[in-house]
């Protein structure tokens, strides 16, 4: 016997799929917007301003994913977990931003001699001149946001936060 197929939405009906595939085109939506509003004249790729986009909250806007600690530091597996796009180039950015003298790295403990040090073992914060590169590139983020945001009314970014903030929480949860 044939399992029955799950019932397919149709075009106005808030089924689930709908839902979810949303976000994932608002998602393709705001990536490309910020491609073209946000880091021109940056000298940032998306993965490296994100990257140091994460470590500035962190370390100056006091944001709680990823986690930094009173130094500023966030750990590598901590950042990983919170970026947005690619993980995968995360050691390349790292890497990338170490050169440039845009974020420092410490060890966060110690390697025996036997194995060889990877950049997990690493925490990361954003140097001053990092600091001084992204802060534009967070004015125009936050005046982007402001404009995509200015006719919904507070009540309904509040629902679609909340919204946003379960489905993270279960998504983490379901890994």
């Amino acid at each position: 016997m044939k399992a029955k197929a799950a019932p397919r939405p149709s075009a106005n009906e808030c089924h689930p799929v709908r839902v979810i595939g949303s976000i994932f085109r608002v998602r393709r939506d705001l990536t490309l917007l910020i491609k073209k509003h946000v880091l021109p004249g940056a000298g940032l790729t998306l993965e490296e301003a994100d990257l140091l986009m994460d470590l500035f909250g962190a370390a100056k806007l006091g944001w709680s994913d990823p986690a930094a600690d009173e130094s500023g530091y966030a750990t590598f597996a901590a950042l990983k977990a919170s970026l947005v796009h690619s993980a995968s180039a995360l050691s390349r950015c790292v890497a990338a931003l170490q050169k440039a003298g845009l974020l420092e790295a410490r060890k966060i403990h110690k390697i025996s001699r036997n194995k060889k040090a990877d950049r997990r073992s690493l925490a990361l914060r954003i140097t001053p001149a990092g600091v001084k590169r992204i802060e534009p590139v967070y004015e125009r983020y936050a005046e982007l946001c402001g404009r995509l945001l200015s006719d919904v009314p507070t009540n309904v970014r509040e629902t679609v936060l909340e919204v946003n903030e379960s489905l993270m929480r279960t998504a983490r949860w379901s890994l």
